[in-house]
């Protein structure tokens, strides 16, 4: 007869919050000409909000990109509906060696529900 095997039973607790609240954003890469090249990207929020959210882009570095508007609302009957942010690249006359510049926006919202 085949010998006993002693098993292990496992429980995983699940630390994800059903319909946690995070931004929806369009495209993770732009690219852009240097002097006032620009390019868009749409942010929507992923679950309705107890109330007005307000989602504010930051440049990393503005002397490589700046966005705009400063700010973006979203309410609780818009939360779904994608709203547009505009980046755009800076012209600083310098040869780069490696053909361009790299930058980073960030994120941040507020109220809602949506607090980071």
């Amino acid at each position: 007869p085949e010998a006993s095997r002693p098993g292990v039973s496992v429980t995983v607790t699940d630390d994800d919050k059903a319909n946690k609240a995070a931004l929806v954003v369009s495209k993770s890469m732009l690219s852009l000409a240097e002097a006032d090249g620009t390019d868009t990207y749409t942010v929507t929020l992923n679950t309705r909000p107890t109330g007005n959210v307000t989602v504010t882009p930051t440049s990393a570095d503005t002397s490589v990109a700046t966005v705009s508007p400063a700010s973006l609302i979203f309410t609780t009957d818009n939360w779904s509906v994608p709203k547009t942010f505009t980046v755009t690249g800076i012209n600083d006359d310098i040869v780069n060696p490696n053909g361009g510049r790299g930058g980073k926006i960030s994120h941040t919202a507020s109220g809602g529900g949506y607090d980071n």
